[in-house]
């Protein structure tokens, strides 16, 4: 990819895109070096954050100065640069271009048009699973991140687990106030695991949560193998039903594989325990569900759902 702007060199915008194009190449020994370049020459050119640590912390000083002198002809297009180095970071506050309101009036519209993938809310592209009472059910399409269910190795369920404090912390708050108004509280039931018997805990109420066993099943299609317990394992190199299986293998697979970034096709977490509450149940990268689980510290791709209101 060609990273060049066309621009006169020796200008102040010139060192900044001479930087730019060495973040977005990977070269954070090269992108110092005309830092320090920049600095000796303007003396008021800011010290930019570590880029590949993080890439919003280092654009905004970009995009602040920028303005500050007068070269915001620069900005959609570094932006958009940007876009395509960090895809999985929400650029939208740093737009050029005036906001909506609510990224919820165009989701609400989509949906209320009947449109089930492809939903455009908060920064993020959804699914929709369900439409009810003026609110919808919304997953992700793709896995937006990967992170352990837990960050320490111990017995965890939904309700304790560091990945539903985060989904409810930090990453609700990414959402602009006027969204998050737009997101309802949700009393999930956190059913022991059906196979296994691994208690789920207790019920929550979360604004952000995963899909558990039962759901993923309801909403991507039941086939009846997870309530009649039709288990696969492996055996000489190929899946086989076999009483001491532990996954969950039908027609539905497709429906529930997730792409994450450049990797295609990973594995994600569900809410649902797995074999003990050190494991959690997962979705493999070939859609297949592992009732087993995914021991919690692992990373794992992050499908964050949530009910969206449609009613103003």
């Amino acid at each position: 990819m060609d990273h060049a702007i066309e621009i006169e060199p020796k200008e102040p915008r010139h060192r900044v895109e001479k930087i730019i194009v060495y973040v977005l190449k990977g070269d954070h020994a090269g992108a110092q070096q005309a830092q320090q370049q920049a600095r000796d020459e303007i003396p008021d050119f800011p010290v930019f954050p570590d880029p590949t640590q993080e890439p919003e912390a280092f654009f905004k000083p970009v995009i602040d100065w920028l303005e500050e002198h007068d070269l915001v002809d620069l900005v959609q297009k570094l932006l958009d640069l940007f876009k395509q180095r960090w895809p999985e970071v929400k650029w939208d506050a740093y737009s050029s271009e005036p906001p909506a309101a609510s990224s919820e009036a165009d989701a609400a519209t989509a949906i209320a048009q009947g449109k089930k993938e492809g939903i455009q809310f908060g920064g993020y592209t959804w699914r929709v699973l369900d439409v009810q009472d003026g609110k919808a059910l919304l997953i992700t399409e793709k896995i937006i991140e990967k992170r352990p269910y837990n960050v320490e190795y111990t017995a965890v369920t939904w309700e304790t687990c560091t990945l539903r404090a985060y989904l409810n912390g930090e990453f609700y708050n990414k959402f602009s106030a006027v969204d998050r108004a737009r997101i309802l509280e949700t009393r999930n039931a956190n059913p022991s695991n059906q196979w296994y018997g691994t208690n789920g805990g207790n019920a929550t109420t979360d604004k952000v949560f995963l899909l558990s066993l039962d759901e993923s099943v309801k909403y991507f299609g039941d086939s009846g193998d997870l309530k009649n317990q039709k288990r696969w394992g492996w055996s000489d190199g190929q899946w086989i039903v076999s009483d001491d299986g532990y996954i969950l293998n039908d027609q539905y697979n497709d429906a529930r594989i997730a792409e994450y970034g450049s990797e295609g096709a990973s594995w994600w977490w569900l809410r649902s325990p797995g074999s003990d509450q050190n494991g959690a149940a997962s979705v493999l990268n070939v859609g297949i569900v592992i009732l087993h689980g995914s021991t919690v510290v692992n990373e794992g791709g992050v499908r964050p759902a949530l009910w969206l209101n449609l009613e103003s």
